[in-house]
């Protein structure tokens, strides 16, 4: 009685052990499974699919290999989809878990490109361009001869100009209420912070050139306006002053004139700073 009793009892025993292991090894299976649909879903272009398919093996997997890589994929699908925040501290996870060192290098280049793409138009709070700016730098420092070096100096260089474009905005508001220091407050801010990136000599890029041509004309412009709010302020001094020693570092010829040309007219009034703030200066 007793020995069947415990024949029984080890068989139970047996039984239990052997479920579990099916139970371990089918929790896995489906685990990998998830984890070869995800690739196979993001290969295809169907990110949101992808995305749960990652989602699972992260959740059902944690610190595993597998759940790495799947964080990493899961930051592509979610950046594809448009959902830059999340995809930005997926890219941050992975590139501080793993120890692949090109895909970590993708991965902070692209949480730059999510700051950047977090950013908003000048005329708002500029703060995400700070952070993106800050993040950015930091990239660079760390990988000075990155093959993402290009694409990383054209976004730095679109954020500066935004960075410039709304201090100058701020500048031309004080001018308009005829508070001439508060101006040249943010118009020097903007020639002693702001200047065109260059990309090597062997390296050229169309849209940078771009976002270079107009910061120079920016600069350009806060130049003059600086001229023009010392001489509204009645210190034609300091705005002589400030032409003599820019008079090297005018980037467009016309600007140059145009500065000359306010400092040696004798019949200068605010209708000119006006059409000039309304219409351009050139």
């Amino acid at each position: 009685m007793v020995s069947m009793f415990k024949i029984n009892i080890l068989n139970l025993i047996i039984i239990f052990f052997i479920g579990c292991s099916s139970q371990t090894i089918s929790n896995q299976e489906r685990i990998e499974a998830n984890y070869n649909q995800g690739i196979e879903f993001y290969n295809k272009g169907k990110y949101s699919k992808a995305k749960e398919s990652f989602k699972y093996v992260i959740l059902n997997d944690l610190g595993s290999r597998l759940a790495l890589e799947s964080e990493f994929y899961l930051s592509e699908s979610l950046y594809e989809l448009g959902e830059y925040e999340e995809a930005l501290y997926g890219y941050d996870n992975y590139a501080r878990s793993s120890q692949d060192i090109e895909l970590i290098e993708h991965a902070r280049f692209k949480l730059c490109q999510c700051a950047f793409n977090l950013t908003v138009d000048y005329k708002k709070d500029q703060f995400a361009t700070m952070d993106a700016l800050e993040k950015i730098a930091i990239f660079l420092e760390d990988y000075p001869a990155s093959k993402y070096y290009s694409e990383t100096i054209l976004i730095k260089s679109e954020l500066i100009y935004r960075l410039a474009k709304k201090e100058y905005e701020s500048a031309i508001l004080y001018i308009k209420l005829q508070e001439y220091n508060s101006a040249l407050i943010y118009l020097f801010e903007i020639l002693n912070n702001y200047v065109p990136l260059e990309l090597s000599s062997q390296s050229s890029n169309n849209k940078l050139n771009e976002y270079n041509e107009q910061l120079k004309k920016l600069l350009d412009n806060a130049k003059i306006m600086i001229i023009y709010s010392y001489l509204f302020d009645d210190r034609s001094d300091m705005a002589n002053e400030f032409y003599n020693t820019q008079i090297n570092n005018f980037y467009i010829s016309k600007a140059k004139e145009k500065a000359s040309s306010l400092l040696s007219s004798n019949n200068l009034s605010r209708l000119d700073i006006w059409r000039d703030i309304l219409l351009g200066i050139f």
